[in-house]
């Protein structure tokens, strides 16, 4: 039963990359992915999901047999120990479990090639063994864990943000505690049902999280998709400001400026949502983040308000992209900016595109906003 569905697993999984990703193709025969994966299929279930198996309940949440810690050549590895693991708001357990972030970290583990995760069987014999009471420094000292994981997952509509706390578990060291938190957009949902698949999500942003805990934002920049992920900033779209001036003819693009800003983010979002260089929150995602700071009237067509800005950055959002459409005696100009929010919530511009429209037609309009979307991220 077992090869039956690592066949399964495989065929499905290349499927779905090759399609999503032209660059797997090329890549495919990496012995050393190939290696990796060929472990990861038989040590745990966690992307089951994600390449839509029809496997039951029981089949998708196969216990994690992480490799034995007294292996001969595991002994220049350092141990990691999850001592817990929480998962947090928005997410439905009923399709996400502990024992799928035990078995995301464990293929970092093995990606990183410097670390080793300790099996949660092993770490249970031990603490049967341990007199009572007990914390999680006694456990770590018992498993000769090098270090202490706290982990932590949640979701933001269509982004996940996964937390890592390292601890240092020496007694004869000062205690560290060394906490960073990845992101990743949710791209993958079930056919009919339209559930989130959080498999690969989950994966990228603990990836993201453990990168910058390492103080190695390069540690898995160099595997092949879709195991080549970096820490990144996240992104917003705030919407486009209209300004028109009555004195010129009116113009198409004016009428309906609430829809049109909504249409022109969606569409400057769907430009730059695959890039490798940030997270692009999507606007159900960003409005979402205004919802919880009770900001229900946010509209797309002014500029963004300090609370916003401020909402913003309480979600570590630190950038986005403000637009402008301008009525001039030629026609408009089309302007996009990237900004930063700095740690005074001040927005600091770092990058304008812009472009002049000289013919009253929404539709080049929109083609133009395409184009500049491109180009302000750009390098």
């Amino acid at each position: 039963m077992l090869s039956q569905i690592v066949l399964l697993f495989l065929k499905k999984f290349l499927t779905l990359y090759l399609l999503t990703n032209s660059n797997f193709n090329n890549k495919l025969m990496n012995s050393k992915i190939t290696k990796l994966l060929a472990i990861f299929i038989c040590t745990s279930a966690f992307l089951f999901s994600a390449i839509k198996t029809n496997l039951t309940a029981a089949e998708n949440n196969l216990p994690l047999d992480s490799i034995h810690t007294d292996s001969t050549q595991n002994k220049n590895l350092a141990k990691l120990y999850i001592a817990l693991t929480a998962i947090g708001k928005g997410i439905d357990t009923t399709y996400f479990n502990e024992s799928k972030i035990y078995a995301a970290i464990n293929l970092i583990a093995l990606l990183s090639e410097k670390y080793l995760l300790i099996s949660p069987q092993f770490v249970q014999e031990k603490i049967e063994e341990l007199k009572k009471p007990i914390n999680a420094f006694d456990i770590a000292n018992a498993v000769e864990a090098d270090k202490i994981l706290i982990i932590k997952i949640e979701q933001l509509k269509n982004i996940i943000r996964a937390e890592i706390t390292s601890i240092n578990p020496n007694p004869q060291q000062p205690i560290q505690l060394i906490t960073n938190e990845g992101f990743a957009a949710i791209n993958f949902f079930e056919n009919q049902t339209n559930i989130p698949v959080y498999d690969p999500t989950i994966l990228k942003a603990l990836q993201r999280a453990f990168a910058l805990n390492e103080n190695d934002s390069l540690m898995f920049m160099e595997l092949p998709q879709p195991f080549s992920v970096k820490p990144v900033p996240n992104l917003v779209i705030s919407g486009m400001e209209f300004q028109n001036d009555l004195s010129f003819t009116s113009w198409d693009v004016f009428s309906e400026q609430l829809v049109r800003s909504y249409e022109f983010s969606e569409t400057i979002y769907d430009e730059i949502k695959n890039t490798d260089d940030w997270v692009v929150f999507d606007i159900d995602s960003r409005d979402a983040i205004y919802e919880m700071f009770n900001l229900f009237l946010v509209e797309n067509n002014i500029a963004p308000s300090a609370n916003e800005i401020a909402a913003l950055m309480q979600f570590s959002v630190n950038h986005f992209i403000s637009g402008k459409i301008e009525r001039n005696r030629n026609g408009i100009t089309i302007s996009l900016t990237l900004n930063n929010i700095n740690q005074q919530n001040e927005i600091v511009p770092l990058k304008s595109v812009s472009e002049n429209i000289y013919t009253n037609d929404v539709k080049k309009t929109k083609e133009a906003i395409k184009e500049l979307a491109q180009k302000i991220l750009a390098d």
